[in-house]
């Protein structure tokens, strides 16, 4: 069968729990990014490393422990399980998958290019784009085969950042930066602070380019090895028949959801508590014995997919309690418009924050703007129930999908909507 006859899956065939998990997982990501919408990062992290308030220390303290990381892992994983659905989906209806997913990627790759031109820089779209092109010889492979590969990159990737720690430990004094560093990081930060504070649409359009090829080699590099491997880590499970069917994983959940979270929010404790500035004074202070503390540091880097796999865990297993499904049920109308509620939280954020919107950049304590983040969450909830009661899908999806699937999708709903 020609692989345009390829059509999007029906409300019926939706899973409710998936699209929970990835409500959940949009809230936690805006959450995680509003300190980057806000002011510039050396300001960022000086509310981590200085506690100018009380609020703005804690504020930054929890979300380090409790949502940096962890709400992007649980996000790129569900993108996996998104694409590994759509395989099984189109090829069971005899229909070619290849044609459909190459033009689907490449669509996204455009609208991550799109996203960092016009609104902000810390697009992970594009990432997701060109990881998704490396998952799919994955796709077809058996779940042994793809937890052989997961926990081959993930003990490289630890091995290097122990080797990168090791190498520290030879330091006789703590690594410090230099004079014409902090110069360059302060003169930086001026500029950040011009563009996004002052310039104009135009203005700051030609910054971000700048801003994004700054940090381009940490964004494109970190963010394609950060992304394949939590990828490979969603199609493990979702291989594996968890998400299928977690009524049937219920013991297994139980001890994910257990562990997960008592190990995860323990080396949270101690990833945030380092930037603590008790912590970093001892640190500096006691060079000779924290030094030794280095390798503990890198085994941290496994914190957000630990805790990532506890918070999944621990919301399935709630998702089976019917009390707690009907309260639940509001993740899923976010999270079944993630791909716009996404772009819609830069749109929505930098207009607050930039010059060209209301201007509050660098204007607004950490704890403030966190709270924004809450309200403007709140407000996609909303939107998103009312838009879904009237449509199919919302404009940015539509376009996606009908670019996809080669024709134009329908846009309104045809029948009453679901509750």
């Amino acid at each position: 069968m020609d692989h345009l006859e390829a059509r999007p899956v029906s409300q019926s065939e939706r899973l409710g729990h998936l699209d929970a998990l990835r409500g959940a997982a949009l809230f936690g990501v805006l959450l995680m990014n509003v300190p980057w919408f806000f002011a510039p990062e050396a300001r960022v992290q000086s509310l981590r490393e200085s506690w100018p308030s009380l609020a703005d220390g804690a504020t930054a303290f929890l979300t380090t422990v409790f949502l940096s990381g962890k709400a992007m892992t649980l996000f790129s994983m569900l993108f996996a399980v998104g694409l590994s659905i759509q395989k099984e989906r189109i090829e069971a209806r005899g229909e070619a998958f290849g044609p459909f997913i190459r033009r689907r990627l490449a669509v996204l790759l455009g609208f991550g290019i799109l996203h960092i031109l016009l609104l902000w820089m810390g697009d992970i779209l594009h990432a997701y784009a060109l990881c998704g092109f490396l998952l799919l010889p994955f796709l077809g492979r058996r779940a042994r085969t793809v937890w052989i590969w997961t926990a081959s990159l993930w003990g490289l990737g630890l091995g290097i950042a122990l080797v990168v720690s090791i190498f520290h430990l030879r330091r006789g004094a703590p690594p410090m930066p230099s004079a014409a560093e902090l110069a360059a990081a302060r003169a930086w930060t001026s500029q950040c602070l011009a563009a996004y504070g002052q310039g104009s649409w135009w203005q700051i359009l030609v910054f971000r380019l700048r801003d994004w090829l700054h940090d381009a080699s940490g964004l494109l590099l970190g963010g394609l090895g950060y992304s394949i491997l939590n990828f490979l880590v969603g199609l493990g499970i979702w291989k594996s028949g968890l998400l299928k069917d977690p009524a049937a994983h219920l013991p297994l959940l139980r001890r994910v959801a257990k562990g997960g979270l008592a190990l995860g929010l323990l080396l949270g404790l101690v990833w945030a508590g380092r930037d603590t500035p008790p912590a970093r004074a001892w640190a500096l202070s006691h060079w000779p014995l924290s030094r030794w503390l280095l390798p503990l540091r890198a085994l941290t880097t496994l914190q957000p997919m630990i805790l990532a796999l506890g918070y999944g865990a621990g919301l399935l297993l709630l998702w089976q309690d019917e009390t707690w499904r009907r309260r639940l049920r509001v993740l899923t109308w976010p999270g079944r418009m993630a791909f716009t509620n996404y772009l819609a939280q830069s749109l929505v954020m930098t207009g607050i924050f930039y010059h060209w919107g209301l201007g509050f950049y660098d204007r607004m304590g950490l704890a403030s703007a966190t709270l924004l983040g809450v309200v403007v969450y709140g407000l996609q909830v909303l939107a998103s129930r009312w838009w879904l009661t009237r449509f199919q899908f919302v404009p940015l999806e539509w376009i996606w999908r009908s670019l996809s699937y080669g024709r134009l999708q329908p846009f309104r709903l045809r029948g009453p909507a679901a509750g």
